[in-house]
């Protein structure tokens, strides 16, 4: 592996614009225990090329490894877009939307709501297509008496919902229904 950096870090010495020795040289640093490197080169990959299909799986294992889970996450969902039956790339979302997700519930069962709402929301612009998130992000709403943001969340959730999603969607309206009937007529 040493080699491997040192090759492509001498083909960049002769030419800083090759995309190959940039994404070898990230790899090479992911795996030597450098994910910042990593992510630098396999970022300066992207910049050239930003349609290509190794760099964006890359630089999501080299965010996993920082804790980055929502860069993660996007880099996971840019390699579905090009790649959508990628097994990498979709186990690698799975596995970081279940750590995001337990991030949410961890800070909900701390009481840090507020701390909750922020990761949820991260989790829900990292993954702008799925229900999910907006259910966790309306349900956290609620509990902050944001009615009117749940039902938002809500709505965006029933229209991105799977079959499987869509009780906890009804759910969550019957419980932002239940919210609204009991607060004072507005002015």
């Amino acid at each position: 592996m040493v080699r491997s950096l040192a090759d492509a870090q001498a083909a960049l010495e002769v030419d800083p614009t090759l995309v190959v020795a940039r994404l070898f040289r990230g790899i090479a640093r992911l795996r030597l225990g450098e994910p910042r490197g990593a992510i630098d080169d396999l970022t300066a990959c992207l910049e050239r090329e930003p349609d290509h299909p190794v760099a964006p799986l890359a630089r999501a294992r080299a965010h996993v490894a920082l804790g980055q889970l929502e860069a993660a996450l996007e880099d996971y969902e840019r390699a579905l877009r090009r790649t959508p039956d990628s097994a990498e790339a979709l186990q690698g979302r799975e596995l970081v939307s279940r750590r995001l997700l337990e991030r949410v519930s961890t800070l909900v069962e701390r009481g840090d709501l507020a701390g909750a709402l922020t990761a949820a929301d991260r989790y829900a612009r990292a993954t702008p297509t799925a229900a999910e998130p907006l259910l966790l992000r309306g349900a956290i709403l609620l509990r902050l008496g944001q009615v009117a943001a749940a039902r938002a969340d809500a709505e965006a959730a029933a229209r991105l919902a799977t079959p499987a999603e869509r009780p906890a969607v009804e759910a969550l309206v019957r419980k932002v229904d239940a919210a609204a009937a009991s607060q004072p007529p507005s002015r």
